[in-house]
């Protein structure tokens, strides 16, 4: 006797996910690493929350001023700032971002269309999908004050860029997801966003340097800038409110052209996807033949597990070739920084052209770009860690090879970086060298310290190839981003009160105690850490292993 099948129509369908949803909510908050995601994304939403109600009254009061005195740069200057915080910053706070992929749901039977809409849901209730939208009501309500009638042609053009703007952000992690499935696409995508982020940072140098020739130029580029879809969208707001309602619905046409493009375009993966497609890294067939055993690392001053837990760890870093792209954004800075010296204007004070100001500033860029990492230290282990739990080493020696690695590309990080701003801007002084060094070793040694806590208790495994899984909990962000202001403030607080009196040797009495303090709290940690790792065992092997 066979089953009776049962085929739920889509809006049951929606509903199940919903309650699904709910209840993995619900079930993790029973664990305490549950319990503190939501505690610190509670805290962040309250401080970005506070930000982004207090911009839209801003962004409304800025299109009640456009519409009233028929300025035509300021709702096209709007619109496109909220296109651009919509396009860019969802890929900076990931980590705060939704964490539910629809296409996990594919393992039930799904109707498309309700897959389609989840997948539409899962963006538009991003957070920063949420803060544009009360954005774009924030400009609706300023327009309507100002005028009725503008409000009119408003309502539409700026729910049709609000939909423009969710399928191009769809489009993006659907077609980026797929790419970055395979490691050679992975490395291109790199690169490029390398590229872009430096030509972000060339703005300021070249606007000193080039702005009053190339303003010309821009402004005649401005005027294309009709043509896409938030010129489109504003042309629509102005033709209408002029009474050009032939122009207003030609712009309205336009946007919605956009939106259907951007709509097949998203449908083309989405429908692969729900048919099966697994994209994924091929792998190479090896031939039977036995190979040869090699000895491996022997570092003086190691012992042997250490020193073959530092190999598997730089083999890690090694196949992890989008590393080698965050190592490389330290440099840009520095080229930046240099772009500023002997300009025809010599902009900004002088001294921040000096090797002696541009080195402290170098080293603690490198601090924030690189301490992130040593807060999920057992992120690149992932199934392996099973096998780290097999053998017969201790857990203290696996975090000490971490730890090692970690100092290893910090120290020749800050190397590389004395020797380009010794070349690029100029030398530093003997003493702010010292101190700098100083500075830094207490800090590598407080992060790595708060970073191993943070790594057993609150790991996360590292998944290359998705776009919106963060790398990192909430609540390891959140003690990293504290950890970062106290130290920066402390230096900060040393600085100014070696300013104050004179002399420089209060940075360094300040900067050795922290170093002492740091050491004791680095070798406590180290002392717990098999304890740590023990009692949480099948708790970090659930996490890394699934």
């Amino acid at each position: 006797m066979t089953a009776p099948s049962f085929a739920a129509g889509r809006q049951e369908q929606l509903r199940l996910v919903g309650w699904l949803r709910w209840r993995l909510f619900v079930n993790g908050l029973r664990t305490r690493r549950g319990k503190a995601d939501l505690a610190s994304k509670i805290i962040v939403g309250i401080f970005v929350g506070g930000i982004v109600l207090v911009v839209g009254p801003l962004i409304g009061m800025g299109a009640w001023y456009g519409v009233h005195t028929s300025q035509p740069f300021v709702i096209p200057g709007e619109l496109w700032a909220i296109f651009v915080v919509w396009l860019m910053l969802p890929i900076f706070v990931s980590g705060f971002g939704a964490e539910s992929d629809p296409g996990s749901l594919l393992r039930f039977p799904l109707r498309y269309s309700a897959f389609l809409l989840l997948a539409l849901a899962h963006g538009a209730f991003d957070p920063v999908s949420v803060a544009a939208s009360y954005w774009l009501l924030s400009m609706l309500v300023g327009i309507a004050i100002a005028s009725l009638g503008a409000a009119a042609w408003a309502l539409p053009a700026l729910a049709g860029f609000a939909l423009f703007n969710l399928l191009l952000n769809r489009v993006i992690y659907a077609w980026l997801s797929h790419w970055l499935a395979k490691r050679r696409t992975r490395e291109i995508l790199g690169l490029v966003f390398l590229l872009v982020m430096f030509s972000f940072q060339l703005c300021g140098p070249l606007t000193q340097r080039y702005g009053k020739t190339a303003m010309p130029m821009l402004m005649r580029l401005v005027t294309f800038g009709r043509f896409f879809p938030a010129g489109l969208s504003a042309s629509t707001i102005a033709a209408g409110h002029a009474g050009g309602f032939a122009g207003a619905l030609m712009d309205l046409a336009g946007l919605a052209g956009y939106c259907i493009l951007f709509a097949w375009a998203l449908s083309i993966r989405l429908r692969a996807e729900y048919r099966g497609e697994l994209v994924s890294e091929a792998r190479v067939e090896k031939s039977a033949a036995p190979t040869a055993v090699r000895e491996g690392f022997s570092v003086a001053g190691l012992s042997p597990t250490v020193a073959a837990l530092l190999e598997k760890d730089v083999k890690y870093l090694i196949r992890n070739t989008t590393m080698f792209f965050t190592l490389a954004v330290p440099f840009i800075l520095v080229v930046v920084m240099s772009l500023n010296k002997g300009t025809a204007q010599n902009a900004g004070p002088s001294f921040m052209r000096s090797g002696s100001t541009v080195f402290p500033l170098s080293v603690a860029y490198v601090m924030l770009v690189l301490v992130g990492f040593a807060y999920n230290a057992l992120g690149y282990d992932g199934a392996g860690l099973s096998v780290l739990f097999a053998a017969p080493v201790r857990f203290r020696d696996v975090m000490v090879a971490k730890n090692l690695l970690h100092t290893l590309m910090v120290s020749v990080e800050l190397l590389l970086i004395a020797i380009l701003d010794w070349i690029v801007v100029g030398p530093v002084r003997a003493k702010i060298l010292l101190l700098t060094l100083l500075g830094a070793a207490g800090a590598i040694l407080v992060n790595l310290a708060i970073g191993d806590l943070m790594s057993l208790y609150f790991p996360r495994k590292l998944n290359f190839g998705q776009m919106r899984r963060q790398q990192t909990s909430g609540l390891s962000i959140l003690v990293s981003l504290g950890t970062q202001v106290v130290l920066f403030g402390l230096a900060a607080g040393l600085y100014l009160l070696s300013h104050v009196t004179g002399n420089l040797a209060w940075c360094g009495i300040g900067f050795l105690v922290l170093d002492v303090i740091a050491v004791v709290l680095y070798r406590q940690v180290l002392a717990s850490v098999d304890g740590i790792a023990l009692k949480r065992r099948d708790a970090l092997v659930t996490e890394l292993c699934r």
